[in-house]
């Protein structure tokens, strides 16, 4: 029986309203997560972020007392079994930039995380650096900067890194870890974890391959399980 108590959009606005709350000290657009909603199959939707999710002058570091700050734009796009709150397959875009004094946004970085069964040679979960930024003229904020027309850096885009599970939540996390007092981030995370039935990447073959194989949890593993 599906999830009737929340819509997955409530839940991720659940967990983006103590996102927000947490980082009080550092501006955060949107007030509140749209997302286009796709019916792929009984049971089963796509969620999509209709604006990217913009990090105002957030420090360069958490532990940094410099003034130097970074923008970042996130973009998302998850498949979710309604039944169980679980992500079947993930795209998330993550983009670094610095702006100048001139109100012109620089990239530093960019970087998408994907998680998806059944592509043979990739891991199922894995990062790829991107040459195309998140596009900074969906976010009411973040167009406000001077963003050139022709918008790439050089980047090699085949290499595919092994990580670990990398949702939305879990990169707001992790961009949340980057950039803030550890005591803050623990005070995130121990909020979030009291979000009920918040949507979640989990992998039954992965897990299966685990518990039959007593080998070293290697990265060649992430390659075999498929």
């Amino acid at each position: 029986m599906a999830n009737t108590n929340k819509t997955p959009e409530k839940l991720y606005n659940t967990f983006w309203m103590i996102y927000r709350n947490k980082s009080k000290n550092h501006p955060v657009f949107p007030l509140y997560l749209s997302f286009k909603i796709l019916n792929l199959e009984e049971g089963i939707v796509e969620l999509s972020l209709v604006e990217p999710i913009h990090l105002m002058g957030w420090k360069y570091k958490g532990s940094s007392h410099k003034i130097k700050s970074i923008d970042i734009l996130i973009d998302a796009s998850e498949h979710l079994s309604l039944e169980n709150m679980v992500i079947l397959k993930s795209n998330i875009h993550i983009s670094y930039f610095e702006i100048d004094n001139d109100n012109k946004p620089s990239i530093l970085v960019s970087i998408h995380y994907d998680f998806e069964h059944g592509q043979k040679g990739h891991p199922i979960y894995h990062a790829q650096l991107c040459c195309n930024p998140v596009d900074g003229r969906k976010s009411q904020s973040f167009k406000r900067y001077e963003i050139p027309c022709d918008f790439r850096m050089q980047a090699f885009e085949h290499c595919r890194i092994p990580t670990a599970s990398m949702g939305l939540v879990s990169a707001l996390i992790s961009i949340f870890a980057d950039h803030n007092d550890p005591i803050i981030l623990n005070e995130l995370i121990n909020a979030s974890m009291k979000v009920k039935n918040l949507p979640k990447v989990f992998s039954n073959k992965l897990i299966d391959y685990i518990n039959n194989d007593k080998k070293n949890f290697g990265s060649i593993h992430w390659y075999r399980c498929i």
